[in-house]
């Protein structure tokens, strides 16, 4: 029976600049999709609602954020009648967020 050489196979060590940044991509996927669904909600029908986040991350997606970043401000958000998501005004589209301000100052 002749034996089979099989080659070694030989991993190619990555550095941390070579690795895509899978916390980027869900950032950049969440705020498009938020942006998105933005886009749906009519001014003159929506609610509107305020609070105080984390300005760097107003939904709260990254619980790790670096104290260095942390700074807490008030954020406006509306959302469609009768949904669960709200979008923060820096994801409406401006005309939009131009018309909430003049319905509620």
């Amino acid at each position: 029976m002749k034996s089979r050489k099989t080659k070694t196979a030989t991993k190619k060590k990555r550095s941390s600049d070579d690795l895509p940044s899978s916390v980027q991509v869900e950032k950049d996927y969440l705020n498009a999709l938020r942006k998105a669904v933005g886009q749906l909600i009519d001014p003159e029908t929506a609610d509107v609602d305020w609070w105080y986040v984390e300005t760097e991350d107003p939904y709260g997606d990254h619980k790790d954020l670096p104290v260095h970043l942390s700074c807490v401000g008030r954020a406006h958000f509306a959302r469609a009648p009768e949904t669960d998501v709200w979008i923060e005004s820096a994801h409406l589209p401006k005309a939009t967020y131009k018309r909430l301000r003049e319905i509620h100052g």
